[in-house]
């Protein structure tokens, strides 16, 4: 993937995060092991996130500096922003190939502008207001590979069962107070997604209603 992205990620000590990692890191690759060749290695791991957007100047000097600056929502807009996870989805594109897909509401999208405007060089509001409707999707993957849609479908019953399994496990999982924006250098290896920058948001709330 091009770039850097800007992700929106769920507290780490909280029950909605551990559980979504544990989807991602363990139940998921145990029901999909491989992807459909043989010398294809498990699905990678990677942390629970929604994707804000993609294509971001990674800033070459002081990224925390560069992350801290952006004018992201007003207070009041982000303190109405409640991030609503629901049902499992299957998609053609490898980043796609199982998610969950979330709401895709008003105090979202504006944030979602607002980071395309600051990180994506030479796009205005405009611009990204045309994108967010036409093209943004808010999701948390929890699979990327690339298995065909049909040998993902197939096993989708298990994945219900896993969800369920892991939501039993974190009986706090439903619902989470806070989150910070990921500055992440995605045009290295999935292995070393990791952010260079974070910025904390308190207010912010989640919801998982599968």
């Amino acid at each position: 993937m091009p770039g850097s992205s800007l992700w929106l990620v769920p507290p780490p000590d909280s029950d909605l995060h551990k559980a979504l990692q544990d989807l991602i890191t363990t139940h998921l690759p145990s029901i999909y092991p491989s992807s459909s060749s043989s010398s294809s290695p498990p699905p990678p791991n990677f942390p629970p996130h929604i994707t804000l957007t993609s294509s971001t100047t990674t800033p070459p000097t002081d990224p925390q500096a560069w992350l801290d600056s952006i004018p992201l929502s007003p207070e009041e807009v982000l303190a109405a922003l409640t991030v609503s996870i629901r049902d499992p989805l299957v998609g053609t594109p490898f980043f796609r190939k199982l998610t969950l897909a979330c709401g895709k509401t008003r105090e979202l999208c504006d944030l979602a502008v607002r980071c395309r405007v600051a990180g994506v060089e030479g796009v205005e509001e405009a611009e990204a207001r045309k994108w967010m409707i036409a093209s943004f999707g808010p999701h948390c993957s929890l699979m990327y590979s690339d298995l065909s849609v049909e040998e993902v479908e197939g096993k989708l019953h298990e994945v219900g069962e896993r969800v369920r399994s892991a939501r039993e496990q974190y009986p706090g999982s439903g619902t989470a107070r806070g989150g910070s924006v990921w500055l992440v250098p995605t045009s290295k290896g999935i292995e070393d997604w990791k952010p260079v920058a974070t910025r904390q948001l308190h207010d912010i709330k989640w919801e998982w209603l599968t």
